[in-house]
């Protein structure tokens, strides 16, 4: 299944979203840039998020625990991150970290 990112994603935001297609999600990266949607997440914060370009959003899904605590909620961040620092994290759009993730897993040989 072949894809090619926005054009006017950046750089980055190109890489991530083409890794992201051939190692994790390729049928939502596909639908997501069917319908115009170049999104990458990066910081997010309370109830805002920015994607890796620095553009900022209001974040209206808010689903889980970001509901009730907004992301990277300082006094359950710590807890959180103990609690799942063995998992890998699957998000609703592309990420950096799920990008280095899922490389990673794919880099390594089945024992």
């Amino acid at each position: 299944m072949s894809y090619a990112p926005p054009r006017a994603a950046s750089v980055e935001k190109a890489r991530v979203l083409a890794s992201a297609h051939r190692h994790v999600i390729p049928g939502r990266v596909t639908v997501f840039n069917a319908l115009g949607i170049d999104l990458v997440m990066g910081r997010r914060e309370g109830y805002r998020f920015w994607d890796i370009d620095g553009q900022e959003y209001l974040d209206f899904h808010l689903n889980g625990g970001t509901f009730t605590l907004g992301h990277r909620n300082s006094s359950s961040s710590s807890s959180a991150s103990r609690a799942s620092a063995a998992r890998v994290r699957v998000l609703t759009v592309p990420s950096g970290s799920e990008r280095n993730s899922a490389i990673s897993l794919c880099d390594r040989p089945p024992q």
